[in-house]
This record gives structure tokens, sequence and C-alpha cells, in this order.
């Protein structure tokens, strides 16, 4: 039986306190070479989530611009929203997704919200969390060119958890998500490996 290890870290991007004397030289090099303030920041807050959780491997990116590390090393997911990031590494695949609680999503959540969803997600908070949860499943799944409706799928909720079904290698994976409010924003992850249907 595989062991179940896994590290969260979310945390508020200060800039004041937030200094590249943590970087790795290579990481330095790719740091000086960002152009927008708004990525620099972003690259050192998941760089210092990373440390905190005890990281010290560089990040690599697949060409669709999904994150791991080099190896046997664990699986790794990464996000960002406002002036959040946070990483989440884990000896199975996982999906970490944070997103700032607006009413923009009401105008979009037609497009991945299937009609078996819309009656337990009804509200802006609640529509966040769809949306926050089919991000996490997009990050685990290894499928390419997934439609939010009817590839990642919700499919009921007990308290803070969903149990979802996604694709993943033209074969359907079975999930348990957490996705729960932190002041303004909706965090959703797995703390638990996906199985096959």
């Amino acid at each position: 039986m595989q062991e179940k290890n896994f590290k969260l870290a979310v945390n508020e991007m200060q800039f004041d306190f937030l200094r590249p004397n943590f970087l790795t030289p290579e990481e330095i090099q790719v740091f000086e070479n960002i152009q927008h303030q708004k990525r620099k920041n972003e690259y050192l807050g998941l760089r210092y989530s990373l440390r905190e959780i005890g990281c010290e491997d560089q990040v690599y990116y697949k060409a669709s611009g999904k994150p791991y590390l080099n190896g046997d090393n664990p699986f790794l997911s990464l996000s960002h929203s406002n002036n959040f990031c946070g990483v989440l590494l884990a000896s199975f695949p996982v999906g970490l997704d944070i997103e700032l609680i607006s009413g923009k999503i009401e105008r979009l959540k037609h497009k991945f919200l299937n009609e078996e969803e819309t009656v337990i997600f009804t509200d802006t908070e609640a529509w966040t969390k769809a949306w926050s949860i089919k991000e996490a499943l997009f990050k685990i799944s290894d499928e390419e060119g997934l439609d939010f409706k009817s590839d990642l799928r919700i499919l009921e909720k007990t308290g803070d958890f969903y149990f979802c079904n996604y694709k993943d290698k033209n074969n359907w994976k079975s999930l348990v998500i957490r996705s729960w409010r932190m002041g303004d924003l909706i965090i959703s992850c797995n703390f638990e490996p996906p199985t096959s249907l």
C-alpha cells in the first residue's frame, strides 16, 4: 500500500518580506529575466511557499504548462490568485486551485457547470467553488482537450468535500476534492489519490 504523504502551503504574497535571498542561482537567473512585476511576485511567492514546505528542488514545466519536479520526487501543483499563492506536494497526483470570490463568475457558470451541477451550486461563492474544484481536477488529469462541463464532473457534496469523476488518458477516475473558504478566497485540492472507475 502506497503511503499518502502531502504538504500544503498557502501564503499571502507580502512583498516587503519576500526577497529573492531564498532562491537558487538558477531561480535568480529566471527571476531576473521576468519582465512583468505581477509575474515576478507570483514567481517569488510560489518559490517561497515551496521552501516553506521544505522543497528545495527546481520546478520544471511540461509543454502543457503543468509543473513537475525532477526524478522520483513527489507530485506538485501550484496556484495563485490575487495576492495569494499556494503549493501542494504529494506522493500521488494532486491538484490545487485558489480563486478570489467574485461576481464575475455568474457570467461564466454556463461554460463549466453541467445541468446536474446547477442543483448543487446556486450562488456566487458556490459557483466559485465549482470553478476552483474543476481547475484542481484539470491540474490532476493528464488528458488533453478536457471539456469542463462533461469531462470534469462534480457528483455530490458533503460539507466541504466534493465527490468527483474526471477523464484521464481516456479513462474515468474518481476523486474527493475538499473546497473551503479562507477570507475572500476559495481553496480546493485533493488529499487522497484518485482511483480508477
